[in-house]
């Protein structure tokens, strides 16, 4: 084993994300990938994140979920108000999951683009055939790293790392 086994991996598997992330799953138990692994975390976050860090730290990783609401509450809203993220999720596994819920909102730019910011939600144990309700709120106000633009902001549900569903709110200035 030697470290060229490993630049191999980053430098021809980037386009082939899952077994490149098998292969260094093997290699790292002889050589460090630590050099190996920052393109795929760059490059492919989800399924990197999903498999180095999700599993380790006994989520599961595929969950098994229907997502049977999902809503932002109100849809319009003016800076410096709060909106309410609601969800009804449902167990559709045959295992109890441990599940990490987040959600990202894609902010809107000056130049009409949007630019993406997960927040952490919650963490929630399902046995199978269980449903669990969540609901967050959260502040919509100047921060000094970031001016707000009126328009949609799309709000995705994300859980294990996976997009489930979205919604949004119109923000007005």
């Amino acid at each position: 084993m030697c470290s060229s086994d490993l630049t191999f991996v980053e430098m021809f598997g980037l386009d082939h994300p899952d077994a490149s992330l098998d292969a260094m799953e093997r290699l790292t138990t002889l050589w460090s990938c630590e050099f190996a692994i920052r393109p795929f975390l760059i490059d492919h976050p989800d399924e990197t994140f999903a498999r180095r860090a999700l599993e380790l730290l006994g989520f599961t990783v595929d969950p098994m979920i229907e997502v049977d609401s999902f809503a932002c509450i109100p849809e319009t809203i003016v800076l410096g108000e709060t909106i309410e993220l609601v969800v009804a999720l449902r167990s559709t596994g045959s295992e109890r999951q441990v599940l990490v819920v987040d959600f990202v909102i894609h902010h809107i730019k000056a130049n009409g683009n949007t630019s993406p910011k997960m927040f952490k939600w919650s963490t929630l144990t399902l046995d199978p055939g269980e449903t669990a309700g969540l609901t967050k709120k959260h502040p919509v106000r100047p921060i000094t790293t970031r001016r707000c633009y009126s328009g949609l902001h799309r709000v995705e549900l994300q859980v294990a790392g996976s997009i489930l569903a979205d919604t949004g709110f119109v923000l007005d200035l």
